[in-house]
């Protein structure tokens, strides 16, 4: 389960800081959430505002 750090967290492997994002195990995710320290990460796909190619113009 990916998760979003609200706040610090270091383990035997890894420095998180806030705002970085990981993926963890999800009973370990969950206990993360609980204690308030991580959000789950819900965007699967997020969307661009892409500007499409200009219109060809001849003359």
């Amino acid at each position: 389960m990916e998760i979003k750090m609200l706040a610090g967290y270091a383990g035997p492997d890894y420095i998180l800081a806030p705002g970085e994002r990981r993926r963890f195990p999800k009973d370990q995710a969950v206990r993360l959430i609980d204690a308030g320290l991580a959000v789950p990460v819900t965007e699967a796909n997020p969307s661009k505002a892409v500007k499409g190619p200009a219109p060809e113009i001849r003359q």
